[in-house]
């Protein structure tokens, strides 16, 4: 792994290590690992078509390849996606694009178009069905303060709109963003060419429907929830479609 800027363009890989977080759809260890192969695959084809280097942020230096590793520090998110964005201009890059491990219908191009559109005055922003983002590409001219959003909320992405103020914003596809269970299942539904190869993957017992523990009072609309098990690992060797 190097410890110094080899490329003008960086992929800032924005991961925190979810198999820690039994709240999260990526405790699931099967899930989780095949989102992060998912991610390795993507990112191998967009270095083929841009020099780039990738830099992992995170808990974890071993969860997925990388060329640099940044530590995630702060006390809050928003400390900590500020402090990785900082941190990778410090390093001396001229364009970063920030993605997550939780999109799984994010395809090469959406970060190769996003490097193409940066400018100093030019801001990319990849919307998720929730109101979050799956994406977010910036220059290091482009902001000079701190990035103020409501985190985790369905608010991010218009809380952005608003942080960049008077930049032009360049929206990409709307597309899933991967946080709990539910959203897994709706992603699911969609009978995308993505997911339904993740299924195939996860095994054909991959999802068992469970009744919800509600008691006899809880008049809930929602009837079901949905819980991914495996029996067993996915193959060692498969293609996603990431073109």
């Amino acid at each position: 792994m190097r410890t110094e800027r080899n490329y003008k363009h960086a992929i800032v890989l924005f991961i925190k290590n979810e198999k820690l977080n039994n709240n999260k759809v990526f405790s699931f260890r099967e899930t989780y690992d095949l989102f992060n192969k998912n991610i390795e695959q993507l990112i191998a084809s967009v270095k083929k078509e841009i020099s780039s280097d990738v830099i992992l942020c995170s808990d974890n230096s071993t969860l997925i390849n990388h060329d640099l590793f940044i530590k995630q520090t702060g006390k809050s998110f928003d400390d900590k996606f500020n402090n990785a964005i900082d941190k990778s201009f410090e390093l001396g890059y001229e364009k970063i694009v920030v993605i997550g491990n939780d999109s799984p219908d994010l395809k090469p191009q959406h970060i190769i178009e996003s490097f193409l559109d940066i400018s100093s005055e030019k801001i990319v922003i990849g919307p998720s069905h929730d109101g979050g983002i799956y994406l977010l590409g910036l220059s290091s001219k482009a902001t000079s303060s701190k990035i103020n959003a409501r985190w985790n909320t369905s608010h991010v992405k218009n809380d952005l709109l608003k942080s960049f103020g008077n930049k032009e914003v360049v929206l990409l596809d709307f597309l899933f963003d991967i946080d709990s269970e539910s959203d897994l299942h709706k992603w699911y539904t969609t009978n995308s060419l993505s997911a339904n190869l993740f299924q195939k993957l996860l095994s054909t017992e991959t999802l068992v429907r469970h009744k919800d523990n509600l008691s006899p009072d809880n008049h809930s609309t929602e009837k079901t929830i949905f819980r991914v098990y495996t029996q067993k690992a996915p193959p060692v060797s498969y293609a996603l479609p990431i073109n």
